[in-house]
Order: C-alpha cells, then structure tokens, then sequence
C-alpha cells in the first residue's frame, strides 16, 4: 500500500512489544482505513500481499519504519459502504521526523525496478476513508495477534484519561497475560493526536488482540480474575464511541530483508 503523503507535519503513536516485554513507547502510529467493493477485493489483497508488503519490509530492514499490517474489518452492517480494511503503519518518533520530510521509503522501484505502477496499484481499486495519527501510551503483546477488537473512545477530559488508562489498565492486563488468565494477546493504548477538534467522535483508541475470533466475541478472563477496583476511574471520564473488529491479512515480516 502506497501511503498518503499528508505526512508533512511532524506529529507522533501505537508501538509494538512482547509480553512480557513492552517496546518502546510513543510510537507513531498511522492508520489509513479503506473501502475495496467486492469485485476489487481479490486483486487488492493480492498486490498488497505480493508487492507494499515487500516494499515495507524492506523499509524495516533499512530502519525507516517499525513495523506494517494489514486488516480487514470482519463486523458491522455497512462493510458495502463504509471501511473493510485499514492499513497500520509504525514509526519511532525518529522514524517519523524523517518520514515526514521524505516518504521515499514507498519507492516500489527500489524492490520491484521492473514493476508498473498501473500493475500493482492498489489506490486504483479502493478509497480512502480515513487518515489517522495516534501517539502510543502504552503496548503490551504475548504474541501476535491474528484479531484486533478496536475500541474508539470519546473521552470528555483526555489528559485524565490519557494518565488513567495506562496507569489502570495496563498493568492490570500485563499480569493478566503474564499468569495466562486472559484470552487477549496483546494490548495498546493511544491517543489521537490529527485531526482533532470536538467534530471528531473519537480521540483514544485502546485495542485488544487476540489468537482467534472466537476469543475476540468471547469473555476475555477466566472467572476468577478480579477487575480493578478503579477502573470506575476510567468511565468517569470516557465513553466508548464504537467497536470494531478486524482480522490480519498480512503483517511485514522484520526478519525479512528483499
């Protein structure tokens, strides 16, 4: 996937760990959603698959970039209209200082020098939705994970709740993956930082990952876990403003180097 270069800018956003190690907070985090009608699907699968994902790991194994998945939403009623994928893209803040000068990294020549553009092309077959820019606070991540539950937040006081997340539940779900009591994988906490203004209906997403589906719909604790007592913190200054639920297509592979 080509990306957008809306990126001159100089912002920060999600990150990447394992459990029980947590990588390296603020992370930028960019992720641009899409809708593919039904008749593109395959061949937009396919040239993500086979061509932007090469070319991202390239960019990883040079250092430009952190890490690239690829999702597609799995729920909800207007997959005909609305978005069915969404493209995560991660930058260290000093990944991103010189991505927003140079988007370079996105030259499919310098991997596939006999490819055309009108060949693997994949903004042809598609729309742009949306364009986001979030700021890690804090990832935490057993394994992979194969399903994303995204939970958008509406928080009315964002500093607070941008505190009380990480200081709450992080922890609190850190030790639960750690003693083998939760279904989740691997759980992140941002906060939106472009666009924001009270137009958008959402500005912290925190996302929970999960082995298989099943698990993603189902209880995520076995029954004797015992929430924190002030997670009634949480809801005091936030309300979820949607969920949704996306499966892996593809992620870049960091050992791989083209």
């Amino acid at each position: 996937m080509k990306r957008i270069s809306l990126l001159r800018l100089g912002m920060l956003c999600l990150a990447c760990v394992s459990c029980v190690l947590a990588l390296g907070q603020n992370n930028i985090v960019v992720v641009q959603s899409r809708h593919v009608s039904q008749e593109n699907i395959e061949a937009f699968e396919y040239r993500e698959t086979t061509y932007w994902k090469v070319v991202a790991e390239k960019a990883i194994s040079e250092g430009k970039l952190f890490d690239w998945s690829f999702w597609r939403r799995v729920d909800g009623f207007d997959l005909h209209q609305g978005h069915n994928y969404i493209f995560v893209n991660t930058f260290t803040p000093e990944q991103f200082r010189s991505y927003s000068e140079d988007d370079s990294i996105w030259d499919y020549k310098r991997t596939f020098p006999k490819a055309r553009m009108k060949d693997i092309d994949t903004f042809g077959l598609s729309e742009v939705r949306d364009q986001l820019y979030y700021q890690n606070l804090y990832y935490v991540e057993s394994s992979p994970p194969k399903y994303l539950r995204v939970n958008f937040a509406d928080a009315s006081d964002l500093q607070t709740y941008a505190k009380l997340e990480p200081e709450i539940w992080g922890p609190f779900i850190t030790k639960q993956m750690d003693n083998g009591t939760t279904s989740v994988v691997s759980w992140g906490f941002s906060q939106l930082i472009i666009p924001r203004g009270r137009d958008m209906p959402h500005n912290a997403v925190s996302v929970d990952g999960f082995a298989t589906l099943a698990d993603a719909l189902g209880r995520s604790f076995t029954s004797d876990v015992e929430i924190p007592e002030d997670v009634s913190k949480l809801f005091e200054v936030h309300d979820k403003s949607e969920v949704h639920i996306y499966r892996l297509v593809a992620r870049a592979d960091k050992e791989a180097a083209p």
